[in-house]
């Protein structure tokens, strides 16, 4: 398809990135951006040059230029607009989360099946350079069997980012804060890289601003992977860095630690076969060299969305697919994670 047509739906701070992204994707065109409030829809076209602004969801995915959307919404929202979007017969890529939990996105997903389109998570850190190249050295055995797995995300959110908010740290809208918000990428990665969960515990709590949150800001969580190896999660949005990520593997043969912050950094990395770990730095250290400069947008968010999007549109044209990619029925397996985790912190 050499005219592809895509609408952003929702345009607040990650749509930006969306711009970018479909924008370096030859043979693609952006046809409309959506937003509930008309003003901030027509300020969105006209700073980013698109040629139609829409307040009527309904109407732009009945339009014939049309053939796919961006979804970057609420939480909430996610399940509702992109079965309406699938029924039209427009393929979808989804911000995260996707849904609030594991049966909304997989509802999502047997509906694209049923009608053989598109159905894609945005998780951008997953075409990282980096990030696809320590899923390759785990996927070698370098580090052996995974023992012991750390994620941990800091950053600050100030009291007016909920109070002047519709849907954040609202419950039945958001769905919870730190975890299933700034930190859903932390997560998805680690079960990613690590496989699949057999238990979890988890506690968590409000210290920030609790007059303005029915959600939490801060979560620890113990973790147990089918694998065997023992795991941590520790996540505060109360504090801390501005924006601040770590991930370490430890294995019986080696570790590896790392941030998804822009640019990427590795931290730590050490394989008891030497000649192999010298083989495998010279990887990483052409990876984080060859990075692009940051997207139009907000830094921290990196530039993957570029890698993304084609990889999206390549879905859709039935054209190589990225080995690393994003797919839906991991966002469902974390979906249900995140349920499980914030089950667990209720009954503690």
């Amino acid at each position: 398809m050499n005219n592809h047509g895509h609408a952003i739906i929702g345009c607040g701070r990650i749509a930006v990135n969306h711009v970018d992204a479909f924008r370096a994707v030859e043979g693609v065109t952006l046809t409309h951006a959506v937003d509930i409030d008309a003003e901030i829809a027509s300020g969105f076209a006209q700073t980013h040059g698109i040629a139609k602004a829409a307040i009527d969801i309904d109407a732009v995915l009945d339009a014939s230029d049309v053939h796919s959307v961006s979804l970057c919404l609420p939480h909430f929202l996610y399940q509702s607009i992109a079965e309406k979007a699938l029924a039209r017969g427009k393929h979808v890529l989804m911000e995260k989360p996707c849904g609030l939990n594991g049966d909304e996105i997989r509802a999502i997903g047997r509906i694209a099946s049923e009608n053989g389109l598109v159905a894609m998570p945005v998780a951008q850190h997953r075409y990282d350079p980096l990030v696809i190249s320590i899923y390759h050295l785990i996927q070698s055995g370098a580090l052996g069997r995974i023992a012991l797995v750390r994620g941990h995300l800091e950053c600050q959110r100030p009291l007016a980012y909920y109070q002047d908010s519709p849907w954040r740290g609202k419950l039945p809208r958001e769905g919870g804060s730190v975890l299933i918000n700034q930190a859903y990428h932390i997560l998805e990665l680690i079960l990613w890289l690590a496989g699949p969960l057999e238990s979890q515990h988890a506690n968590m709590g409000t210290l920030r601003a609790p007059q303005a949150m029915e959600t939490e800001d801060t979560l620890t969580a113990t973790l147990r992977f089918a694998g065997g190896a023992m795991g941590a999660l520790t996540l505060t949005g109360a504090g801390g860095a501005t924006w601040n990520s770590y991930i370490e593997l430890i294995g019986t043969e080696g570790m590896i630690a790392f941030d998804i912050n822009f640019p990427n950094r590795l931290h730590r990395f050490q394989l008891e076969d030497r000649a192999q770990m010298r083989r495998w730095r010279k990887r990483f250290d052409e990876d984080l060299a060859a990075l692009p400069p940051v997207a139009t947008g907000t830094e921290y968010y990196g530039v993957s969305h570029r890698d993304q999007a084609r990889d999206f549109i390549s879905h859709i044209r039935g054209e190589a697919r990225v080995e690393t990619g994003a797919d839906l029925a991991h966002a469902a397996v974390v979906g249900s994670v995140i349920e499980q985790l914030y089950a667990s912190a209720r009954e503690a």
